[in-house]
């Protein structure tokens, strides 16, 4: 998403990418907090208070990533990342936990998860895991686009050698 364009003659870039939108999941209002302070400077965040909370907003626009707490009231983490799996493919998600297991942790990567994270996350690890995420998402969708273009150019090509010069200027 192009959101503005550097003046005419600057060095910068002919435009910006737009912040990946994050959502953050955490029945505690200080982990949110803390989680959103770690990685605002490169994503749009929103917070959630709850697994259902989460769904809504999916609903409401696409985001590329969730970090979600293990253990909530109502729809547990892993409960969330089976529904964003299934229903929301383009979305990455990560688990933070203070209960950490190998079998969750294998359970949580066997479902889809990107990473799994322990509680208390220091900001700088979970600020490198997302930035990490979001870098291999933004390479991906950069080579779709190069993939289309390619089409794109190979379509015109083909079309150039069924026409003949004559018919083009005609």
């Amino acid at each position: 998403d192009l959101v503005s364009a550097p003046e005419h003659g600057s060095s910068q870039p002919s435009a910006y990418l737009a912040k990946p939108r994050v959502l953050v999941v955490d029945a505690d209002r200080l982990i949110r907090v803390l989680v959103e302070d770690a990685i605002k400077e490169f994503a749009e965040v929103e917070l959630c208070e709850s697994g259902e909370a989460a769904l809504q907003a999916l609903r409401r626009a696409p985001a590329a990533l969730v970090i979600s707490d293990l253990t909530m009231p109502g729809l547990s983490g892993i409960e969330l990342l089976d529904e964003v799996s299934r229903g929301y493919p383009n979305t990455d998600f990560v688990l933070l936990t203070g209960n950490a297991t190998v079998d969750s942790a294998v359970g949580a990567l066997r479902i889809g998860a990107a990473d799994y994270l322990t509680k208390p996350v220091r900001q700088d690890e979970l600020a490198l895991v997302v930035e990490r995420i979001l870098s291999r998402r933004r390479l991906f969708e950069e080579n779709e686009k190069l993939r289309d273009t390619l089409r794109t150019v190979d379509s015109c090509r083909n079309l150039m050698r069924c026409v003949e010069p004559g018919e083009i200027y005609a």
